[in-house]
């Protein structure tokens, strides 16, 4: 009993400590917020831009994304990150539907903007 103990307090303060360091704030399409609107129709996620915004957007496994620039920037929110991260198995489609719209990343990172 004592050695779990030990065990679960070691794993919360590692969790405490390391994780909130990570740099990471990937957001998920189930879960996006900022200036960015999300509907789900059909299994095929639609995010559209409402205004220039910072984050990194994760495409996970089996999601389908449409992305709307809508004439705005997207900047990705960790430096050394990609603005999209569409991982193995994830579809993302770009459109921009009133031009001009971008994606960009923060400072000169090494990291490609959209990565895949």
């Amino acid at each position: 009993m004592k050695k779990a103990f030990k065990m679960f307090c070691g794993l919360f303060m590692f969790m405490a400590l390391v994780v909130p360091f990570s740099g990471v704030n990937a957001i998920n399409v189930d879960n996006i917020g900022g200036k960015v609107t999300s509907k789900n129709e059909d299994g095929v996620w639609h995010l559209t831009l409402n205004g220039d915004d910072t984050q990194d957007l994760e495409i996970r496994r089996g999601e389908t994304v449409v992305l709307d620039l809508n004439g705005f920037t997207l900047t990705n929110f960790a430096d050394g990150c990609s603005t999209i991260w569409v991982k193995p198995g994830g579809t993302l489609t770009i459109v921009d539907s009133k031009g001009n719209g971008a994606i960009k990343k923060l400072n000169a990172s090494g990291a490609p903007v959209v990565n895949n």
